[in-house]
């Protein structure tokens, strides 16, 4: 790259000038990877790597914006509901979900290249829950006075909590990390928003599901390189793409009965609950977890696999309890 100017280049054979200067890819090679002057690492090591020093500050930004709406239905003829829905947006510069890391810019002459969604940034949300009291049983809409039928049609009431929401965003990595030892960008073919078009839930029956379409994934099982690859321009960034990830759906129900023990005075309750009651799998995408910001490397063998659920499978559960 850089030639014979450069003696770990020349040492090796290559003996023909380079193309490069020998501080285009690092302000002083000499010291990279070696010592300091002084046989220390200029953060602080053995010495063994490469010389640094950081600088650390609360030199960044996030903000939120949002509109929240609300409505509430008061408890009358049986019925109780409550509506909410968010859609916002929360950008940041510094895409991380531990509060106790740390993390440096890409470039310090152009600090507006890490602006970006946060991990937290969901900009949709709409969330219901109610419950209603079916019209049929005794002191009810159709009233029921055969103690026996009322025992087994009456009296009961059904609950529901439901939530949709867009997905949480990511990030595409080249998997090279040949910029102040950190990612390159992307060479990218097409735009964002057409890659966004993309994701979703793919289930290609072999046996892997996918969170974004099979075509933008080669036959190597990296990303197509028709539609990305990574920065291959020396002294250029590449570009810094985010999508959102598949939209996430729960619903959550109840179904529950009185049974009167003695008179209004004592009464058993039997309720059923089932947690993501339609067994709706809800595909992550595999960027670490809880607290993981993990980029998506499009030259991986296993780009766009979805290893990982969000949701947990059905749950059934049964209870009774005494109201007196």
């Amino acid at each position: 790259m850089v030639g014979n100017n450069f003696s770990p280049c020349a040492s090796r054979g290559f003996n023909t000038p380079g193309i490069y200067p020998i501080n285009f890819f690092v302000l002083n090679p000499y010291l990279f990877g070696g010592t300091s002057p002084a046989g220390a690492s200029l953060g602080g090591g053995s010495g063994s790597g490469p010389p640094n020093a950081s600088f650390l500050s609360d030199n960044s930004f996030s903000n939120y914006n949002a509109l929240q709406i609300e409505a509430r239905k008061r408890f009358s003829r049986g019925l109780t509901l409550d509506v909410h829905y968010a859609w916002s947006h929360s950008l940041t510069d510094r895409y991380n979900k531990n509060v106790d890391n740390s993390s440096n810019f890409t470039t310090l002459r152009y600090r507006a290249m890490d602006r970006g969604p946060s991990p937290f940034d969901l900009r949709h949300v709409l969330q219901a829950y109610g419950t209603y009291s079916l019209p049929i049983g005794k002191g009810r809409a159709l009233s029921v006075n055969d103690p026996v039928l009322d025992n087994i049609a009456g009296s009961w009431t059904v609950g529901s909590i439901f939530r949709v929401q867009t997905g949480l965003p990511f990030r595409l990595s080249s998997g090279q990390l040949t910029v102040n030892q950190q990612d390159s960008g992307l060479a990218a073919r097409v735009t964002a928003s057409q890659l966004q078009s993309d994701v979703g839930v793919f289930k290609s029956g072999n046996p892997y599901v996918y969170f974004i379409n099979p075509q933008v994934i080669g036959p190597d099982g990296r990303a197509n390189r028709a539609y990305l690859g990574p920065a291959s321009t020396a002294g250029q960034f590449g570009s810094v793409i985010y999508l959102y990830g598949p939209h996430y759906i729960s619903d959550d129900l109840s179904i529950a009965k009185l049974f009167p023990i003695i008179g209004e005075r004592l009464h058993a309750e039997f309720r059923a609950e089932m947690v993501n009651a339609f067994n709706h799998p809800i595909f992550q995408v595999p960027t670490g977890g809880t607290f993981g910001v993990n980029a998506i490397n499009v030259t991986a063998t296993n780009f766009g696999r979805a290893t990982q659920l969000t949701s947990v499978p059905r749950q059934v559960q049964f209870r009774v309890r005494f109201v007196f």
